[in-house]
């Protein structure tokens, strides 16, 4: 942070002294955005400040009045390397406001926030306001302030846009700002009110200047104990603009401050510290997908050592027979997609992998600086470039935190974490597939010709091996008749074994039409596909305004970030696409 302006001081009619400070609190490297977002003041430039702004607490001759302007709000100001907030500063120097800019009106086009901060060693609580406000260049508009007995107001002002297909520009809107008495919701206090109208150009006898009305009223009659129980709106009629209304602002004759609240989108912009709570989503997200990786591992592990792995999948599918069961079966059920994509060791590397490379490595390259200098590097811990192109100039590490939020948290939240469900829930459709098949008798057709192909799949798992009921269904199956059984056997039966699975492959012709199962014919797996595709999308949506930001460098040097997710979710697919052995014998006569 340096000290842009300072020095903006007088002494006005009311025999009040008026400081207005500026501060730039930018990095002192500068990066391009979207990594910097935020304000980066230094332990230094906040003693700059405090010094600018007690320069007259000795001097008892005149009050003061003082405010603050800035380009960044509180909620993007990160805190110092003591740990310090230029906000204990204002408030430590009862500051009437700072205003600031910055959000574009993104989360409103008026946001304000009453900070309120204790110090003990003052025994008392200091606050001031934040006011942002939206831009000119964009939105068009521009905030007029005045101070008027230490209080200080202002008004926003929006330029009246040109009607539909004319040429005519931006029209000015007459300005309305009332200095007393204050709004009860937006100012700090309220003493006694008198009420005086300044008229700039009256427009009489060919004479410009200001031209004072005043107003005598009884304010007495105003009295309540309500902060916002009256409201004040001034009418203004011109002859040539008409009548103008000024915007109805609460009020209160005894001094009593209303209760400022906040819209939620607004609490976004300007409620609390996105410094610290950024660090809070990053690694509770990455502590999440790592769980997500390694907890289904080592309990597959053990399930495995010990022989149980089917018996404890069968809890999982089998259907529910009560309410207590089925409640259990919903516990279970999301740990069961990622305990299948465990079981499947290639995706569940890859998918590791991938996440590490995230959290200990580089995320790409580019050019972060201005064209000419050297290409930074950013991963999760910031970027890492070389402010010059000087030999002897040294790399600097950890800028633009929490600046790179507006990349890394989007990638975590709306790619990463989807894709690990995604390649997930791939396997588990897989497993239910083949378990359906297997455990339920149904069939799986292979459509292409008259005489269909039907799979019959059996576990042979150490937990069935000993069960005499699959054993004597299938023998009871064999030796229906076939016009019970609404089947022609064309040939025989072969129980052949094959891995983890023995398969029964039957060539029956079909009598009637079978009913229609949305697992035998995979319908998940296709909703899952489009699942797929929408993370690319997202993935891509990312990539691209990464790359519009650092240039093409991020696609060609950094293919990790750039191409993971596409390949990690076509591999995926291809993973999980059969669900029977590499070989059954079939034959027709």
């Amino acid at each position: 942070m340096t000290i842009s302006f300072v020095g903006l001081c007088w002494k006005g009619g009311d025999g009040r002294k008026h400081l207005f400070v500026g501060i730039d609190d930018a990095m002192q490297i500068r990066l391009r955005a979207p990594s910097n977002v935020f304000g980066h003041p230094t332990d230094q430039s906040l003693v700059d400040i405090d010094q600018q702004l007690s320069q007259w607490d000795h001097d008892n001759s005149a009050p003061v009045t003082k405010v603050v302007f800035g380009h960044f709000p509180m909620a993007f100001t990160t805190s110092t390397e003591k740990g310090k907030h230029p906000e204990g500063i204002f408030a430590k120097h009862n500051i009437s406001a700072y205003v600031c800019g910055h959000l574009h009106t993104k989360f409103g086009k008026h946001l304000y926030n009453h900070r309120r901060l204790v110090f003990p060693e003052y025994k008392q609580v200091r606050e001031f306001w934040e006011w942002e406000m939206g831009d000119w260049r964009v939105s068009q508009m521009m905030r007029v302030m005045a101070t008027d007995n230490g209080h200080t107001s202002f008004v926003d002002v929006e330029l009246i846009p040109p009607k539909e297909n004319s040429d005519q520009e931006f029209v000015m809107p007459t300005i309305i700002l009332p200095t007393f008495p204050l709004n009860s919701l937006t100012m700090l206090q309220v003493e006694e009110i008198s009420m005086r109208l300044i008229d700039y150009n009256s427009g009489i006898s060919g004479e410009s200047g200001p031209y004072y009305y005043d107003a005598v009223w009884n304010s007495a009659e105003y009295a309540d104990d309500s902060p916002s129980w009256y409201r004040l709106e001034i009418i203004l009629e011109e002859k040539e603009k008409g009548i103008t209304l000024s915007e109805p602002r609460p009020f209160s004759v005894n001094g009593h401050v209303g209760n400022f609240r906040l819209a939620w989108l607004g609490y976004l912009g300007m409620g609390f510290r996105w410094e610290k709570l950024y660090p809070f989503l990053l690694w509770g997200m990455v502590a999440f997908v790592f769980s997500m990786l390694i907890v289904p591992k080592v309990f597959s592990f053990q399930l495995e050592k010990a022989g149980l792995c089917e018996e404890w999948v069968m809890t999982v599918l089998r259907p529910a027979s009560d309410f207590r069961t089925m409640i259990l079966k919903l516990i279970k059920v999301p740990f069961w997609v990622v305990f299948e994509n465990a079981r499947n060791t290639c995706i569940w590397a890859c998918s590791l992998a991938y996440v590490m490379s995230l959290t200990f490595l580089p995320w790409f390259s580019g050019r972060v600086l201005a064209d000419d200098f050297p290409i930074g590097h950013m991963s999760v811990w910031g970027w890492s470039v070389k402010p010059s192109n000087v030999i002897s100039v040294n790399q600097v590490s950890g800028l633009g935190v929490p600046d790179i939020m507006g990349i890394v948290l989007p990638h975590m939240y709306t790619v990463l974490f989807p894709l690990i469900l995604m390649v997930s829930a791939l396997s588990a459709e897989r497993a239910a597939c083949r378990h359906h098949i297997g455990m339920a008798g149904k069939c799986h057709r292979q459509s292409g010709s008259k005489l269909s192909q039907w799979l019959l799949v059996f576990p042979t798992s150490e937990a069935y091996r000993g069960d005499a009921s699959v054993g004597s269904s299938l023998k009871e199956m064999m030796s229906v008749p076939a016009s019970k059984s609404g089947v022609v056997l064309k040939e025989r039966c072969e129980l052949q074994p094959e891995g983890e699975l023995e398969t029964l492959l039957l060539n029956r012709k079909l009598e009637h039409q079978n009913e229609y199962c949305s697992l035998c014919n995979r319908l998940i797996r296709k909703g899952l596909f489009v699942g797929c595709l929408a993370i690319t999308f997202l993935h891509w949506q990312l990539l691209s305004s990464v790359t519009r930001a650092y240039g093409s460098t991020v696609l060609v040097m950094t293919p990790i970030f750039a191409w993971t997710v596409p390949a990690l979710i076509v591999f995926s697919l291809i993973q999980t696409s059969p669900i029977r052995p590499i070989s059954v014998a079939a034959h027709e006569n």
